[in-house]
């Protein structure tokens, strides 16, 4: 037998070994979840967020009254969220009533001096409701900051009302999944607040937002002729069960659109809503008890980059972090369990008081990572760029017989008739469910089991690719090296 060269062998065992490391890498089945999209490590590229994209970083600021944010404070929440990269803040009203008012002109002036765009939610009180009373509450707003606002959301997660959990077959993807009788009533309280805006700001943005996949409301709204620009996504992730009600949110990834229930929502929108532009309005890592700030920033991270780096391109407009404070405060108890709601969804620490009483007391460790994510730095107020609000002359008493004295600062008395649902007098009945739909529901939660067990085998973190790589490596030149000494001994018997 001829003699196999040293050479050759080395050439054979760089050969063999350099193979091996290529297949053991694309032979590996890889968690869709990171196909394209890193997990956060720490470390990200300086050219993740590109300047030429309109891609922002927002905050929700509250306005003052919500638990633990103060009347006297609004220049500091300002500056503190203009000072982590964001370039959006987002805030809701309270009465049109003169001093209500007069606070709100402080949070939208104060904003502007800071330099931040602003996403105002129109939402009013079961009190006030009809198209008429809705309208006219809204176009006070709207009037008044006319030219001012970049985004009106028009009300706050109504598929909550709809669509309770539990309540009605599926995922709140389909127009079937929601209480018809409820979906004409609030599409008449959506259709006014679009309206107000189209007629008296028509160059500001109307989103309508939702939770998790509920996008078959939206798909009524649409198709009943309320007219919008952007879906709004609200999107948090659970640390486990959700005490409050029992449940388990499964397959719930953060804002993954390559894999399950996520890549149902993904497609939804660009089917249903390709003309329309999307932006996360409230997201955040949710804990039941403990603060977890390791999680938090690791949730957040990766979130803003699968939701800069989806299926969505350039049509997802940035992300939202609810909140900016922690609101101790904010806390429930259920069968001897304290479920801290909001107690730990800030950017900031707070102690525990109230709106006039709350304090300060650090930054998270998320706020620096979205400093140095977003291009956060120290700022300061420009006054000369605050607007001043537009306001109008109430009309006179007598020239509309519609107007008197107790609606010339609020809405026209309710027609309970017609909000029975909102004043709790519409006695839910759910429908009954044919047959084939609890077969696919039943289908669904399965195909959901096995995707989830899934992607938790297949997953494979980077350090046991290198390993089971290493591993093979020294299998292959095992077996050559016992080859070659195999050769060797027929040689010396010859």
């Amino acid at each position: 037998m001829k003699q196999i060269s040293n050479t050759a062998i080395k050439r054979i065992i760089c050969l063999v070994c350099s193979v091996c490391v290529i297949l053991s890498v694309f032979a590996l089945p890889v968690n869709a979840a990171d196909s394209g999209i890193p997990f956060y490590d720490g470390v990200w590229p300086e050219t993740l967020i590109d300047p030429d994209r309109e891609f922002q970083l927002g905050v929700v600021v509250h306005y003052p009254g919500h638990a633990n944010y103060r009347e006297d404070r609004v220049e500091q929440y300002m500056k503190l969220t203009a000072e982590s990269g964001a370039s959006l803040v987002r805030f809701g009203t309270s009465g049109t009533d003169t001093e209500s008012l007069l606070l709100l002109d402080k949070w939208v002036e104060t904003a502007e001096a800071y330099g931040l765009d602003i996403m105002m939610i129109l939402q009013f009180s079961d009190e006030d409701y009809t198209y008429d009373a809705i309208y006219q509450n809204a176009s006070v707003y709207v009037k008044r900051y006319k030219g001012r606002i970049k985004y009106y959301q028009l009300s706050n997660e109504t598929s909550g009302y709809l669509h309770p959990d539990g309540g009605l077959p599926g995922y709140g993807r389909e127009i079937s999944n929601y209480h018809p009788l409820k979906m004409k009533i609030v599409t008449e309280y959506m259709r006014a607040l679009s309206d107000a805006v189209a007629d008296f700001d028509p160059q500001a943005k109307r989103v309508i937002n939702t939770t998790w996949l509920h996008t078959g409301m939206i798909k009524y709204y649409q198709q009943s002729g309320v007219n919008f620009e952007v879906v709004g996504l609200d999107w948090y992730e659970n640390g486990d069960i959700n005490v409050l009600t029992g449940n388990i949110w499964l397959d719930r990834p953060t804002f993954d659109c390559s894999y399950g229930n996520n890549a149902s929502l993904c497609e939804d929108l660009l089917t249903y809503f390709p003309d329309k532009e999307y932006i996360i309005c409230e997201s955040n890592y949710w804990p039941n008890a403990e603060a977890d700030y390791d999680k938090q920033t690791e949730y957040y991270m990766t979130l803003i980059n699968r939701a800069y780096n989806s299926p969505l391109g350039d049509k997802m407009l940035g992300i939202i972090v609810y909140e900016l404070l922690d609101q101790p405060n904010h806390s429930n108890t259920k069968n001897g369990t304290v479920y801290n709601s909001e107690a730990h969804l800030g950017l900031f620490t707070t102690s525990f008081g109230d709106k006039d009483t709350t304090e300060i007391l650090e930054a998270k460790p998320l706020y620096y990572e979205l400093q140095k994510l977003f291009g956060g730095k120290s700022v300061e107020a420009d006054w000369s760029l605050a607007g001043k609000p537009i306001i109008e002359t109430p009309p006179s008493l007598g020239e509309d017989p519609n107007i008197t004295e107790d609606t010339i600062s609020s809405a026209p008395s309710v027609n309970t008739s017609d909000n029975d649902f909102f004043s709790g007098n519409l006695e839910f009945v759910e429908p009954e469910v044919p047959e084939e739909l609890e077969e696919e529901k039943a289908e669904e939660k399965t195909a959901t089991s096995i995707k989830t067990y899934t992607t938790t085998v297949v997953a494979f973190p980077p350090w046991a690719i290198a390993a089971i790589s290493v591993l093979g490596i020294l299998l292959v030149s095992g077996i050559i090296f016992l080859l070659q000494l195999k050769f060797n001994i027929l040689k010396i018997k010859r």
